[in-house]
C-alpha cells in the first residue's frame, strides 16, 4: 500500500483503496461474504436439526442437518468466490485503463532512417565547426 503524508499533523496514512492490487472493499466483500456462508450454513443446520428431527429419524435427521448445513455453506463460498473474481476482473480492467491513457499515442508511421541519418550528420557538423 502506498503511504500519504499528512501535511497539517505530519502523519502518514496509508492509501486503504488498494491492498495487492485489489480494492479494500474486496477484502471487506470476502470476509463478509465468508462469515455470511458460516451463518447460512448454521441456520440451514439448525433448521434441519431439531429435537423432533432427531426423535423421528435418528441419526438419519442428524446427518439430514449436516447435509443442508455443508450445502448451504458450500453455496454462499461460491457465491462470495464468484464476487471476488468479478471485482478482482473489474480491478484489473480499471488499472489497464488508467494505464493506457497515461501511455502516449503509439505512432504507426516507420522511421525514415535516411533523413534522421542526415539530420544527425548535420548536427555533428555544426557542432565540429563551433569547436574550430
Amino acid at each position: 500500500m502506498s503511504e500519504n503524508t499528512n501535511t497539517t499533523t505530519g502523519e502518514k496514512t496509508r492509501d486503504r483503496r488498494n491492498f495487492f492490487g485489489l480494492d479494500t472493499d474486496t477484502a471487506v466483500n470476502f470476509h463478509g461474504g465468508i462469515a455470511k456462508a458460516i451463518s447460512e450454513g448454521f441456520k440451514a443446520y439448525a433448521d434441519e436439526v431439531d429435537a423432533d428431527n432427531v426423535y423421528d429419524y435418528g441419526v438419519g435427521g442428524f446427518l439430514d442437518g449436516v447435509v443442508a448445513g455443508y450445502s448451504s455453506l458450500f453455496e454462499e463460498l461460491a457465491k462470495t468466490g464468484r464476487r471476488m473474481i468479478d471485482d478482482a476482473r473489474s480491478a484489473r480492467t480499471r488499472r489497464d485503463e488508467r494505464r493506457d491513457r497515461s501511455r502516449p499515442a503509439v505512432t504507426t508511421q516507420p522511421i525514415d532512417y535516411e533523413r534522421l541519418a542526415q539530420l544527425v550528420a548535420a548536427e555533428l557538423q555544426k557542432t565540429a565547426a563551433v569547436k574550430k
